[in-house]
């Protein structure tokens, strides 16, 4: 599992690594919501870890667009914010974040929701396998029931 950790505060941020990494989690890291943008189409992460409040895109900004950019990958998004009030995390479960985590940095917490988005992202994979399959299947059944099985 590849992680995309998008922080604006530096002390935060290797604070999150390093959590992250000792849970054995592969990390990458951005310094605002842009540069997690640009890493983010190129590397693919499974997981995303985004402030919410950022300069340039801010979290949820940046969460449209991996929504708005997805095709076959599925990619679990997790807010993480001082922001400690239930319609914030409304807000941001309305526009495509999968968990909410509230600051200061609980490893805990931390764990229970890569767990989590282990799973859900475990499932988007075998479901995106099943459907190749099915469409495989599908062009195949189509192609034999357009040949006569008497002449070929």
């Amino acid at each position: 599992m590849r992680i995309l950790i998008a922080e604006d505060d530096s002390a935060s941020r290797l604070l999150l690594r390093r959590s992250v990494e000792k849970l054995g989690y592969q990390c990458d890291q951005a310094e605002d919501g842009n540069q997690a943008w640009e890493l983010f189409q190129e590397i693919r992460p499974n997981i995303i870890i985004s402030d919410w409040m950022m300069p340039g895109r801010d979290g949820i900004q940046l969460c449209k667009s991996v929504r708005d950019f997805q095709a076959q990958h599925y990619t679990y998004f997790i807010i993480l914010t001082a922001l400690d009030d239930k319609r914030y995390t409304i807000q941001a479960l309305e526009a495509g974040v999968d968990d909410y985590l509230v600051k200061p940095l609980d490893r805990d917490e931390l764990q229970a929701r890569l767990i989590a988005a282990k799973r859900v992202t475990s499932l988007h994979s075998q479901l995106i396998e099943q459907k190749r399959e099915l469409e495989r299947l599908n062009a195949e059944l189509f192609e034999d029931g357009r040949r006569d099985p008497l002449t070929r």
